[in-house]
C-alpha cells in the first residue's frame, strides 16, 4: 500500500554577524510506513500508524574571515503506535544524532572542510520488537580539500579519517538472526571537475 502521512513543524531562528542559529520541532503521523519483513525474501511491508517527534537544532559561527564551524543535533522519538508492535520503536531510527563540521577558505582557491558525525543505538532493520541485539551507535569523521578556479574544480576526500571500525546497518534475516554490514575502512576519493556554460 502507498505511504501516505502529515507533517507539522515549528521552528525559530536567529542572525547576526558572526552566527546563524535555528531551532524546529516537528510531528510527522504515518499510515502505512514502508519497512522491511525479516521473514520474506525480497518483501517489504506497511506498518500500521506510526509517529516520528522531535527536535533539530543547528549552529553556525563565523569566528573569522574565511572560517565557519558548524553543529547540528537531531533529537528523534519514533514509535509504531498500533497493531502487533504497538508502542515499540521503529527499527533502524536513532534517537540522536549528532554533526560538527569546520569549514576554512584559507586561500581564494583553497578550501578545507571537515566534519565529525555521531549517531546512537537503534534497533536493527526488522527488530519491531527490540529484543535482538542493538545496532551499536558510532562516530566517524571524514576530510575535504578543495581546490576551484573558474569554471574548474580539484577534490580530494577522505572518509574514515580515523579508520573507525563500525556496523554501518544491521538487519534481521530469514532465521530470526542480526546480520551486520560492516562500513567502509578509510578510503580515499579524488575529484576533477569542468562546469561548462
Amino acid at each position: 500500500q502507498t505511504q501516505t502521512g502529515v507533517s507539522n513543524e515549528a521552528g525559530i531562528e536567529w542572525h547576526n554577524d558572526w552566527m546563524d542559529t535555528r531551532l524546529t520541532g516537528y510531528i510527522l503521523k504515518l499510515e502505512n510506513e514502508i519497512n522491511v519483513d525479516p521473514t520474506a525474501f525480497l518483501e517489504n511491508i506497511n506498518l500500521d500508524s506510526t509517529r516520528h517527534e522531535g527536535l533539530i537544532y543547528e549552529i553556525n559561527v563565523y569566528p573569522l574571515a574565511g572560517l565557519s564551524l558548524g553543529a547540528q543535533y537531531t533529537f528523534t522519538d519514533s514509535t509504531i503506535e498500533s497493531g502487533a508492535f504497538a508502542n515499540n520503536d521503529i527499527p533502524l531510527v536513532a534517537e540522536h544524532q549528532l554533526q560538527l563540521d569546520m569549514n576554512y577558505r584559507f586561500h581564494r582557491f583553497w578550501n578545507l572542510n571537515a566534519e565529525i558525525f555521531m549517531i546512537s543505538e537503534r534497533n536493527a532493520g526488522g527488530d519491531f520488537t527490540g529484543s535482538l541485539s542493538d545496532l551499536d551507535g558510532y562516530a566517524v569523521s571524514n576530510m575535504n580539500l578543495r581546490f576551484d578556479y573558474n569554471d574548474f574544480f580539484l577534490s580530494a576526500r577522505v572518509n574514515n579519517l580515523l579508520d573507525k571500525e563500525y556496523n554501518g546497518s544491521a538487519s534481521v534475516n530469514f532465521f530470526g538472526n542480526v546480520g551486520y554490514f560492516p562500513a567502509p575502512e578509510r578510503n580515499y576519493l579524488l575529484s576533477v571537475g569542468y562546469t561548462f556554460d
